[in-house]
């Protein structure tokens, strides 16, 4: 179920409407809900992210910023809009094959981090401090291949 607070900030769900359907999507690792979203105005991807929001190692800010450095720099789907918090983000959703653990592991994580890595030291990230974008750049990659997201690599 998707809180009516949430579900009124989903392009297409404004004044009430209703979504054309939600769609459980896999991946979030135990820590979120991942469903698709399809309304008039496109299709998008809410994950919410179950309680508590902050874990040892996953923090869900430092999470949501990396997924925001990820988007601007061109290897992610864009954020929409997400709680300050980063008890959720809704984003694109991008009709991709996931990636097989065969891809990851010959080096499709590494190159995505290099790639963000150059995008960062040239100046395109949204934010003054990135080191945890940076640090954090392979396990983001796995969340959004989890959740069905093509990234350019």
């Amino acid at each position: 179920m998707i809180a009516a607070e949430i579900l009124a900030l989903i392009p297409g769900c404004a004044d009430g409407r209703q979504p054309l359907a939600v769609k459980p999507l896999p991946g979030g690792r135990g820590c979120n809900r991942v469903s698709r979203v399809d309304t008039d105005a496109g299709r998008f991807v809410l994950r919410q992210r179950h309680p508590p929001l902050d874990r040892p190692g996953s923090a869900a800010q430092t999470e949501l910023r990396s997924q925001m450095v990820a988007a601007a720099a061109g290897l992610a789907p864009r954020v929409i809009n997400a709680a300050l918090d980063g008890s959720w983000l809704l984003m694109d959703f991008i009709d991709a094959p996931l990636w097989t653990e065969q891809q990851l592991l010959a080096g499709g994580v590494e190159r995505l981090g290099e790639r963000l890595a150059g995008r960062v030291l040239l100046g395109h990230a949204p934010f003054g401090r990135v080191d945890h974008a940076l640090g954090r750049a392979g396990e983001v990659a796995l969340e959004l291949l989890e959740v069905g997201q093509h990234l350019l690599v």
